[in-house]
């Protein structure tokens, strides 16, 4: 029985103890807002497309990193001949969940040199948006909303001997 009192005795003063040496509490503040006494945890949250469909966050946006690839639909194909053989495909990439479209080019030989660009539809006239990239690349994101369902899509690619071969899927098909 006297070991028993003992042992409770311990326990009583390491939980004693342990309150007083972890005493404080867990406040989350803006940064730079900690006070003396408290714990304090900041956090930083970066909001994707996906998690809040906005212009800030989907439109001229990374469709892989915003979350919108996860869902997306192929809307329009067209391919790459060179001399009578197929050598890449250009898709026009839709997201049900993001409300928005893009365009992703695929070079089946694996040389780089590809360029891919969509057409955007903006307060009545067309802008370009451009990118560049080697076996496969796909295009910022523009939203449904603002530039229509069915954005253009063009691309291309170069021959070993520098020819052009260019497809395309244009706005509205």
């Amino acid at each position: 029985m006297k070991r028993l009192m003992i042992l409770f005795g311990l326990l009583f003063v390491v939980m004693m103890g342990g309150g007083i040496l972890w005493h404080g509490s867990a406040v989350a503040h803006a940064a730079g807002e900690c006070r003396q006494g408290e714990v304090c945890v900041e956090a930083h949250v970066d909001v994707t497309c996906a998690q809040e469909l906005s212009m800030m966050h989907c439109e001229y946006t990374d469709p892989e990193t915003q979350g919108c690839a996860v869902d997306a639909q192929t809307t329009g194909v067209a391919t790459f001949l060179l001399d009578g053989k197929t050598v890449g495909r250009l898709e026009r990439r839709y997201s049900p969940w993001c409300q928005t479209s893009w365009g992703r080019l695929w070079d089946y030989r694996g040389e780089g040199g590809a360029r891919l660009r969509i057409a955007n539809e903006v307060e009545g006239g067309v802008s370009w948006n451009e990118e560049d990239g080697s076996r496969g690349v796909y295009s910022v994101m523009v939203t449904v909303e603002r530039h229509g369902f069915l954005i253009g899509v063009e691309g291309w690619l170069w021959s070993d001997d520098g020819r052009e071969i260019k497809a395309s899927i244009p706005q509205g098909e």
